[in-house]
């Protein structure tokens, strides 16, 4: 599940990390947003983002900076079961990406 630091590495990878995250939620039906301090709020979050078609993850900040996301949905207006077509092609892709620029700096072997 996005925003669980056990299921998502970069929540444990990043150091800034450890003094906690804020997932900004989406509500696709009434266009407002939640913002939720994780890890304390992580369960009451998963009230809204299990309502599929609803709520989605829109940005993952560090704790005290709403101004420099962490992470972003990567597709406008997508669902988090990725339903619109090419979407979840899409994330993958910019994942992909994401994880060469920042993952493979300073691996032997790698440029």
């Amino acid at each position: 599940m996005f925003c669980d630091p056990f299921n998502t590495a970069g929540l444990i990878i990043d150091n800034g990390m450890h003094v906690g995250f804020t997932p900004e939620v989406h509500d696709l039906i009434e266009h407002q947003r939640a913002l939720f301090n994780c890890p304390e709020d992580l369960y009451d979050r998963l009230v809204y983002i299990g309502t599929t078609g609803r709520f989605v993850n829109k940005h993952v900040f560090r704790r005290g900076n709403l101004d420099d996301p962490v992470a972003s949905t990567s597709t406008s207006g997508a669902t988090h079961l990725f339903e619109e077509p090419g979407a979840l092609g899409e994330v993958a892709r910019l994942a992909s990406e994401w994880f060469e620029r920042h993952l493979t700096r300073g691996t032997p072997g790698k440029a």
